[in-house]
């Protein structure tokens, strides 16, 4: 089930990343949305760490290793169930 999730994640990202490329095609979008732009490459980045995250054998280190570290803080934050 992770595999399956993480990989719905990946094509996520993949649409997300096409409508992104579609939109800075157009340089009058591009110049007008930039900020939003660039959000959605958050948002890209952020699923694929969560992908990483439901592929590893160790959710706890994956999280605390992930590559952005808003994320990493939030994955591993107190209180939050071992038993994932």
């Amino acid at each position: 089930m992770r595999d399956r999730l993480a990989a719905e994640l990946d094509r996520m990202c993949h649409d997300v990343e096409r409508m992104g490329a579609l939109l800075c095609g157009d340089p009058a979008v591009a110049s007008r949305h930039m900020d939003t732009l660039q959000e959605l490459d958050l948002l890209m980045q952020r699923q694929q760490g969560i992908a990483a995250v439901l592929r590893a054998t160790d959710f706890w280190d994956a999280a605390a290793n992930s590559p952005l570290g808003d994320l990493a803080l939030r994955l591993a934050e107190p209180g939050q169930s071992q038993n994932m």
